[in-house]
């Protein structure tokens, strides 16, 4: 029963009950009704506190549900050092957010296998079927995915319509592949271009950003290896 129902129906009971206590006690009888009325508005006040609670919990949970995954870094473990990646000048048509740290991972929906994140580095790419420069460093993504799969999880993330995304049959997405149309994590990183790439350290931490085939700023499997050396740690746990 929602709480537009329930408490009027509260309300109609308990100034009863407090009607007929009155009528039974003549001594006073205005004193007592104005008391009665007093606690009957209380009560009132209480249930409906109690319901509005109640409703809170339920859309919390409905939007814990539309979320779909959220993955939580893990805090950088006591002792290991991780050093700042270099920050070049350039423009990222998004906000440079290297050496910071992103909020919870967070998609609407796989389309592929959910990938296992833990311990591993995350390249991030924002795309849409419909941008010609994303469709073309499909396959670069999909080399990257096939040789540093055991420490790389390559995700690509679109704010497209599932179906939309579907549709696309070339090139093949050899790599995870999500959709987020809300935009959580491209709104967060302010992408006002694409293709966009961040490669994210086990902990959260943005570590490369840019657009891979720029050629003063371009992704290689060099620039990958490089990161891999430098982030993934065996923690020894």
């Amino acid at each position: 029963m929602g709480t537009v129902a329930t408490v009027p129906m509260l309300a109609c009971i308990v100034t009863d009950c407090g009607t007929k206590f009155t009528e039974t006690n003549l001594e006073g009888f205005e004193v007592s009704r104005m008391w009665t009325n007093l606690l009957c508005v209380a009560a009132i006040i209480g249930f409906a506190g109690v319901l509005t609670a109640q409703d809170n919990t339920s859309q919390d949970d409905a939007k814990a549900q539309d979320a779909g995954f959220v993955y939580e870094w893990p805090e950088v473990p006591t002792g290991l050092d991780l050093p700042a990646a270099e920050v070049p000048e350039k423009e990222y048509y998004a906000e440079n957010l290297i050496n910071q740290k992103l909020p919870n991972l967070q998609v609407q929906e796989f389309l592929s296998d959910k990938p296992e994140l833990e311990g591993k580095m995350v390249l991030i790419d924002f795309w849409a079927t419909w941008c010609g420069p994303c469709k073309a460093v499909i396959p670069e993504l999909g080399e990257f995915n096939k040789e540093f799969g055991e420490k790389l999880v390559v995700l690509g993330i679109s704010d497209e319509e599932k179906q939309t995304v579907l549709n696309m049959t070339e090139p093949k997405l050899e790599y995870a592949s999500a959709i987020d149309t809300e935009g959580t994590i491209k709104n967060h990183v302010k992408v006002r271009g694409i293709p966009h790439v961040v490669i994210v350290d086990p902990y959260g931490y943005v570590r490369w950003q840019g657009f891979p085939g720029m050629e003063d700023h371009k992704l290689t499997k060099e620039v990958i290896q490089g990161l891999l050396d430098t982030y993934v740690k065996d923690t020894g746990e």
